[in-house]
């Protein structure tokens, strides 16, 4: 960070609380820390942790919580599903990577790529949550909480729960995660993700890329102007400055995945569970 070791003694007093429950760390950690998160340490609502391959970090129990959700996400197509929800302290990708069995790099890779999304933000060296992100609450309101167990990663309790594949548990959360494939459970998805109802125009764009497979065999639509993708979509009656506003809408929000290289989209498969 360029720091050199030296501080004022304005500094070392702000950081002299946080500093006592870290005996271990260096103090200049606590000096160069913002204000927001010293407070946060106070609070106990943060902690630092030390990670071999980045150094010193620190991050929230929310920040914790997120990543293990989103490992949870990436490899459950795989038949591994783990979810790990921190209670006071948070995981490092060290951390993260043992519980799952991978190794660093795997499990950082997959952290990145839900970084690069949005859903975490940071600042300095620092991860935290982007809390205006519309899918944070959708994700945390589907944690299942059953058969959880507790075991300890340095100092810092964690509650996680690891469900085979085949087990009754595992088969209930698999369907819930599928859940009904009609368009009223698609759109409900597509509203909790949102935070808010879809007018009656935007509903007609999504029905028609959820009824493509039945109109033209595929899920995809081809890129380009907007008057071919209206008319792929069978809404030639809907005015195009109206449609080109929601279609635009739908993919910045990640609703309409588009494929970059093949120059196709489809309704993102979050919402049809994998279909």
């Amino acid at each position: 960070m360029g720091w050199d070791g030296k501080s004022t003694s304005d500094s070392r007093a702000r950081s002299e609380e946080g500093y006592k429950d870290y005996p271990t760390l260096p103090r200049w950690v606590f000096e160069v820390l913002p204000e927001k998160w010293r407070s946060m340490l106070e609070k106990g609502r943060a902690i630092i942790v030390r990670d071999p391959r980045r150094g010193y970090v620190i991050c929230t129990w929310m920040a914790g919580e997120m990543k293990c959700w989103k490992i949870l996400r990436k490899f459950s197509a795989r038949g591994l599903q783990v979810l790990a929800v921190l209670q006071h302290g948070c995981a490092t990708v060290s951390d993260v990577a043992r519980l799952l069995g991978l190794d660093y790099y795997t499990t950082y890779r997959y952290i990145s790529y839900y970084y690069y999304a949005s859903l975490l933000t940071r600042e300095g060296p620092y991860f935290c949550i982007n809390y205006e992100h519309p899918q944070i609450n959708y994700l945390l309101s589907r944690i299942n909480t059953s058969l959880f167990f507790r075991i300890t990663i340095g100092n810092n309790w964690l509650q996680y729960v690891t469900m085979r594949t085949g087990s009754s548990v595992n088969k209930e959360v698999n369907k819930n995660q599928r859940g009904d494939h009609s368009f009223e459970e698609v759109l409900r998805r597509i509203e909790e993700y949102l935070g808010r109802s879809l007018d009656e125009n935007e509903r007609r764009v999504v029905e028609a890329l959820y009824r493509l497979k039945e109109r033209s065999g595929s899920w995809y639509v081809r890129q380009g102007d907007p008057y071919s993708i209206r008319e792929a979509l069978g809404l030639e009656d809907m005015p195009i400055n109206v449609f080109e506003d929601i279609w635009r809408f739908l993919v910045n929000k990640n609703i309409v995945w588009c494929h970059e290289r093949f120059r196709k989209c489809r309704l993102s498969r979050r919402f049809l569970g994998g279909k």
